[in-house]
């Protein structure tokens, strides 16, 4: 249809117009689902990655007893003396532990699952996986540091059938930064 076509329909008092006033109206609902939907998936994978953010922070804040000042110690990673040199010394923490705690998750299995009132899934999280970076000893600049990484999927659903999985891949990293 042209621009003219549709405007002399829409000019027209026959009673033409109503099925493109359905139309319109199906279209701006079915937006704003779209739009709603959207915004539920994006709130829900910020809350995930803030409270994975958290627990990461908290793996890099448990481990400040074991990191040294390279100006003080002549190193600066997670090191303990042995007889003739150093080991590596840094706790991964818990935070698979930390990630149930904050968000008030359920074990099934090898994942974390968020269930909702129905008892029905609302996300679930799995191949959590944390690495420490423990800098070398004796170099300067270097930082001691946690990467985080995991794999949060959030069912898509319509009239209560899941549609679809959004699998959404989540990265956090944390640093020691010294406050004096």
């Amino acid at each position: 249809m042209t621009a003219r076509e549709i405007r002399k329909v829409i000019k027209d008092k026959a009673g033409n117009v109503v099925p493109l006033a359905v139309a319109v109206v199906i279209v701006m609902l079915t937006v704003a689902v779209c739009v709603t939907k959207f915004m539920e998936l994006w709130i829900m994978a910020a809350g995930v990655r803030d409270a994975f953010e958290e627990a990461i922070i908290a793996v890099v804040t448990e481990n400040y007893n074991e990191t040294y000042h390279c100006v003080r110690e002549g190193y600066a990673g997670g090191y303990e003396p042995t007889g003739n040199g150093f080991y590596a010394s840094v706790d991964l923490g818990d935070v698979s532990g930390r990630l149930e705690r904050l968000l008030g998750l359920a074990k099934r299995g090898d994942r974390l699952v968020k269930l909702n009132s129905d008892g029905e899934t609302d996300f679930q999280i799995g191949e959590i996986s944390v690495a420490v970076n423990n800098t070398a000893i004796r170099t300067g600049g270097e930082v001691f540091s946690a990467d985080g990484e995991l794999l949060l999927e959030i069912p898509l659903k319509y009239e209560g059938r899941t549609i679809r999985v959004i699998p959404i891949r989540l990265k956090v990293k944390a640093r020691m930064r010294e406050k004096f």
